[in-house]
């Protein structure tokens, strides 16, 4: 999967906007309220994983990363659950509606395991 550096701004952006809307709901001193959330990225294109790692760092949450489904779902038994889970739907190992899958039956109340995809002219 490729994604124009203005595909991956605007995912940023809506994540942030998201983030905006939620944390303008919340009643003060609600638990989670102004906390920052643990995401995994799951994207095998070295590019696209550093700039989405670094948009939501840069937006104050707390970001690991993976570059296939088998590393990623390790990573989750060792430091899961995570707030959110941002998978791409094809990479190496273990493909974005697997490692969704295999989350879920590890944790059923994760939250968030999320299939993003996008093309470009030249998929």
């Amino acid at each position: 999967m490729r994604l124009t550096r203005k595909q991956a701004e605007e995912l940023g952006a809506q994540a942030k906007e998201r983030r905006r809307k939620r944390e303008a709901s919340a009643s003060p001193g609600r638990v989670g309220g102004n906390r920052r959330m643990k995401i995994l990225v799951v994207e095998d294109e070295p590019g696209v994983r550093a700039y989405t790692t670094a948009t939501l760092t840069n937006s104050g949450d707390e970001v690991e990363s993976a570059s296939d489904g088998d590393e990623a779902f390790r990573l989750y038994r060792r430091r899961g659950p995570y707030d959110l889970v941002l998978t791409d739907r094809h990479h190496p190992g273990m493909d974005g509606l697997d490692l969704a899958a295999a989350i879920r039956q590890e944790n059923p109340t994760q939250a968030n395991a999320t299939t993003w995809a996008a093309r470009t002219r030249n998929t």
